[in-house]
């Protein structure tokens, strides 16, 4: 993203997912993740000053689409309907989920192992979805995905970010920034 000194709509940031993405948790309104991203309080947070996407572009939109207890079906079929309503072509957007879908299983079971196939597919879908919705769909443009799949006490926890335009698939453990 170039700064905001271009004619046109201002820049939209779309935060999708979770509680990881929402304020309740944080301490209060405008202290969520998503938040702070958006636009840091600097007052709270100085060594944060500057580094916030406001800062790049004075005059962003940000939509929080994110729920306390969302999963992928959430974003899929509520998530994405609103801000594909909302007419909003996001040049930044963040992703939470796979948490809560997880929660019912755990171990290395069939069970555990079936319902991340799900997840896995259902973020997929979700980034091909994204695509088309995107103000810049090159690869340029910044998409950051996470996930936390608990599904052996000895495998850590996923998350991944990644640069560019979703793939067909996504699998948290072919990116470079992925715990092996």
């Amino acid at each position: 993203m170039s700064p905001d000194n271009r004619p046109g709509p201002p820049a939209v940031y779309a935060a999708l997912g979770d509680s990881i993405s929402i304020d309740e948790y944080a301490g209060g309104p405008g202290l969520g993740g998503a938040s702070l991203f958006a636009h840091n309080r600097d007052d709270t947070f100085p060594h944060w000053r500057g580094r916030d996407l406001a800062t790049i572009h004075p005059r962003l939109r940000y939509q929080l689409f994110a729920v306390d207890g969302g999963t992928t079906e959430t974003v899929l079929d509520h998530q994405l309907p609103q801000l594909e309503r909302s007419g909003a072509a996001p040049a930044v957007v963040t992703l939470t989920i796979g948490g809560n879908d997880l929660l019912g299983v755990y171990g290395d079971t069939p069970p555990a192992r079936s319902l991340l196939a799900v997840v896995r597919r259902q973020v997929g879908q979700t980034l091909r979805r994204l695509r088309p919705l995107m103000r810049t769909r090159t690869t340029r443009s910044l998409w950051a995905a996470s996930t936390t799949p608990a599904t052996a006490p000895a495998t850590p926890p996923t998350s991944a970010c990644h640069r560019g335009p979703p793939s067909s698939t996504f699998s948290p453990s072919s990116t470079p920034n992925s715990p092996r």
